[in-house]
């Protein structure tokens, strides 16, 4: 069961590296477009917790100075097209 669980993961995480690249992150779309966006970046933003589960488990054991870590891996996995607010949304929202 590990195993599919992971081969999930790993096949996630590379069809979102792909599509990152298409998808503008940010409220600055409306529609779906928008939305497909926001929904792609909770993909990366998900996939980067399960790549640093240990600084997961350090920042919800109190190390609150791990947020600035991840938001800083989501902006380099979107290559700075996320909008801040957004994404610190949305890892909150992980990170709880």
């Amino acid at each position: 069961m590990l195993g599919s669980l992971v081969a999930a993961a790993v096949a996630s995480f590379c069809v979102l590296r792909l599509a990152r690249a298409t998808l503008p992150l940010g409220p600055a779309r409306v529609g779906w477009l928008w939305a497909a966006a926001n929904v792609l970046l909770f993909g990366i933003a998900q996939a980067e917790t399960w790549l640093h589960a240990a600084q997961v488990a350090a920042y919800r054991a109190g190390k609150q100075q791990l947020f600035g870590f991840f938001v800083g891996q989501l902006m380099k996995e979107t290559g700075g097209k996320a909008d801040a607010r957004v994404a610190n949304e949305v890892l909150k929202e992980l990170l709880s």
